[in-house]
């Protein structure tokens, strides 16, 4: 018998439900290419749990890039994103989609990339690539709001979507610019139209993630919740008063996420998901007016302010999801992620507060990250 090429990790793929049948279809065939058995464990879940098929090519495991202080350069890693099959899916669920425009492109230009391939072996050789591109592209799709047929559409800039490794476009946009453009028009307008849409792997494919590496003791712990459970759900603790954030400005409000005090940063991540996942705002407020420095609390207000105005909305579980997710992608996911909200709003989908509310937690995510 040959050695499967990923071994099945028992008790983890038992814990899920998947046979050795079925891991070998997910390593042989639906992710073939993958290296990392985590990352199929963790593709299994988010399709589970966004009541997707996993071997119907709903999830899919793209290489990103993130720079690594430990190790002084860039490294590759897998992240696992939803394909436009999967949002198309999702679209389609809500028995509102009702179908999307042919793609329209901007003009076509010849763009030259100066850049260098990457040489793992040793010094990287500086290389150009020159594509015929369009500026950019429109997509439209249509939902029945109150059974009126309504049209949202988006525009994405060449510029802005293509994924660039050392300067040239990588080799999927190289190939295929004008094909890539389109899914990544398509998927903007997929979630001006339904809440349930998120970024899509054919987006994030070799995008590079901005944050730096930091490992953690946290980060292993929490890098399979699935397996381990919901982090503890336990009401936030009743710290002295006045012990966590103290600065020399005693009193002083501290104007923005980053220059909170490192203690009490972390007291505000670690609290924050409680409050989310238990419902226990109120008395995570209480708390942390007598666990942090008064130069913390307006801050502290304006996130648990902003937990609070998402939390009031139906859509909450789902919204919540997302921006839990763009943080694990870093900085980048989390500024689109705040797009995209603004762009629901302006779309009708939500309203402006919680738009405004979730770019006040994702900009709070960004800072604790």
């Amino acid at each position: 018998m040959n050695t499967p090429r990923i071994p099945y990790p028992t008790e983890r793929a038992q814990s899920r439900g998947i046979d050795k049948q079925q891991w070998g279809v997910l390593i042989g065939t639906t992710f073939a290419n993958t290296v990392n058995g985590d990352s199929i464990l963790q593709a299994w879940d988010l399709a589970k749990m966004r009541g997707l098929d996993v071997f119907g090519g709903h999830v899919a495991i793209v290489k990103q890039s993130r720079y690594d202080r430990t190790a002084g350069g860039y490294v590759d890693y897998e992240v696992c994103w939803l394909t436009v099959k999967a949002l198309i899916f999702l679209a389609h669920k809500t028995d509102s989609f009702a179908g999307i425009d042919e793609v329209k492109f901007g003009t076509v230009r010849s763009r030259t990339f100066e850049g260098s391939k990457r040489n793992r072996g040793g010094q990287n050789q500086a290389a150009s690539v020159t594509l015929e591109v369009p500026d950019f592209a429109t997509a439209t799709v249509y939902r029945f709001v109150k059974s009126e047929r309504c049209a949202f559409t988006d525009t994405v800039y060449f510029d802005e979507a293509v994924a660039l490794s050392q300067g040239l476009p990588n080799s999927v946009w190289e190939k295929k610019p004008m094909l890539m453009l389109a899914k990544c028009a398509k998927v903007a307008a997929l979630r001006l139209g339904f809440a349930e849409c998120d970024y899509a792997a054919e987006e994030m494919d070799g995008q590079p993630e901005t944050a730096d590496i930091i490992p953690s003791q946290t980060q292993h712990e929490h890098s399979d919740l699935s397996a381990q459970g919901r982090p503890d759900t336990q009401a936030p603790a009743n710290l002295n008063a006045q012990a966590i954030g103290s600065s020399s400005a005693f009193g002083v409000s501290v104007e923005d996420f980053l220059s909170l005090p490192k203690d009490a940063l972390s007291w505000l991540d670690r609290n924050l998901e409680t409050a989310a996942e238990i419902g226990a705002i109120d008395q995570t407020m209480v708390a942390m007016k007598e666990s942090l420095d008064r130069s913390c609390h307006k801050l502290g207000q304006d996130l648990l302010g902003a937990l609070s105005v998402m939390a009031s909305d139906p859509k909450f579980p789902v919204m919540w999801d997302y921006i839990k997710g763009a943080r694990q992608h870093g900085n980048v996911a989390c500024n689109k992620a705040k797009g995209s909200f603004v762009r629901q709003a302006n779309a009708g989908a939500i309203s402006h507060d919680v738009s405004k509310a979730a770019a006040t937690l994702l900009t709070f995510m960004q800072a604790a990250a």
